[in-house]
């Protein structure tokens, strides 16, 4: 049972970036994400709930990613002076929105988003299992081949396969609105090396007001994994609050993917 328990934990933070396979809708998800343009929009402000299922969609739709045994975080689009945008409603709950993707981070390294927490949540903590709930979050996930990995980190992953019929990412970033690391905080997930976290905003000096971010993914993802990245495939927009058993409110505006200039 503890085993089956830490299997969970460690496959906890992978499943939430997860998704459907890019071979089965690839012409789609060009066609909506690839662009002649220096910028690439994620339309956070096109998610329709009556359309946002567990299974797989198409096109600009949105996927909720569910956890066994897991209550659902409730989103929903608000409008507000003329503007939508996804608030997430979390009590002790855990799930996402998930939007596939196919973009090359070399060729738009610059990842820009406006989001806003009411507050974070009392006892989270980026380094402690039990405290790696967030008000706000972003995954950005890669392609990677798993064929790539060390033999001990191919073995891992066939254990963990056998827990799971999805596809597992490999190789994801974790921007956060972080609990009480300062802005800066650049970790290896506490569950697997396999995702990293970034602080990007903390705390609640800055709760209630929006906040515009802007990151380089390409050169995060160099950092943290010290090798060149293969496109982005998913893009997942999340507030969790089941391992701290608390509450929390988050909200997201469009999601950006931009040359660097």
């Amino acid at each position: 049972m503890i085993f089956l328990k830490q299997v969970f934990h460690l496959l906890l933070p992978l499943l939430l970036v997860v998704g459907l396979s890019l071979t089965q809708h690839s012409d789609v998800i060009a066609q909506n994400t690839k662009s002649e343009s220096s910028v690439i929009t994620i339309p956070v402000s096109k998610v329709d709930p009556s359309s946002v299922k567990a299974e797989p969609a198409d096109g600009e739709n949105w996927r909720l990613f569910t956890l066994p045994k897991k209550d659902h975080t409730k989103y929903e689009p608000v409008t507000e002076d003329g503007e939508t945008f996804i608030k997430s409603t979390s009590n002790n709950s855990a799930s996402g929105l998930l939007y596939m993707t196919d973009i090359d981070p070399k060729q738009y390294p610059i990842m820009e988003w406006t989001w806003k927490t009411d507050g974070v949540l009392e006892n989270g903590n980026m380094s402690k299992k039990g405290g790696d709930d967030y008000s706000a979050r972003i995954y950005v996930t890669f392609k990677y081949d798993k064929a790539d990995l060390p033999l001990g980190e191919r073995i891992k992953y066939g254990t963990l396969k056998t827990f799971t019929s999805f596809e597992i990412p490999l190789r994801s970033l974790n921007y956060v609105w972080a609990n009480t690391q300062p802005v800066g905080t650049f970790q290896e997930n506490v569950f697997t090396n396999w995702v990293y976290m970034i602080a990007v905003e903390s705390g609640n000096e800055k709760a209630g007001q929006w906040v515009t971010s802007r990151v380089n993914i390409y050169e995060d993802y160099k950092k943290a994994f010290g090798e060149e990245p293969k496109n982005i495939e998913s893009i997942t927009i999340m507030t969790d609050s089941d391992n701290t058993e608390g509450s929390a409110n988050g909200y997201f505006k469009n999601i950006y993917f931009k040359e660097s200039k």
